[in-house]
């Protein structure tokens, strides 16, 4: 294809003076070096949209994770590119947090369906996180048949 083809060239070109993601990944971990390659060959080919999480070590060693997304808009490769450290860092802090309080948060999108529960709600109940799908007929499946509604 053509357009990729010119698309991968730009994207190396645009590495090789400006440092985008070249700069990033090369210094970063190097596990995160294969799959920002990886990542960054399979979308430029199909030109598909990707979102990716992964480790940069910046010029003064310290190492943060960023976040890097994008889409093709009629051939042309637009994204963000945003530094996650301190939201996972408070992520990580609350779900601490729960598990010592011994509670559990979630949301839930009436709209949609979808929902997120943490990870200590799924403890509490003894629900398995890898297999439980949220559905109100599963929750109120949970809840002692005295509670229920009648």
């Amino acid at each position: 294809m053509v357009v990729g083809a010119d698309l991968s060239a730009a994207r190396l070109r645009a590495e090789r003076d400006y440092g985008l993601h070249g700069a990033l990944a090369v210094a970063g971990p190097s596990e995160d070096v294969e799959t920002v390659r990886r990542t960054i060959e399979s979308t430029s080919l199909n030109q598909r949209a990707y979102s990716i999480q992964y480790r940069v070590r910046l010029p003064n060693g310290t190492v943060r994770v960023m976040l890097d997304q994008g889409e093709f808009i009629d051939g042309l490769e637009v994204g963000h590119l945003m530094d996650i450290t301190e939201r996972l860092r408070i992520e990580r802090t609350l779900s601490r947090a729960q598990a010592i309080a011994g509670f559990g948060s979630w949301e839930w999108n009436r709209r949609t369906g979808q929902s997120w529960w943490s990870d200590e709600l799924f403890r509490i109940l003894g629900v398995d996180a890898a297999t439980w799908l949220h559905t109100p007929r599963r929750w109120l499946d949970l809840v002692h048949r005295n509670d229920r509604p009648r």
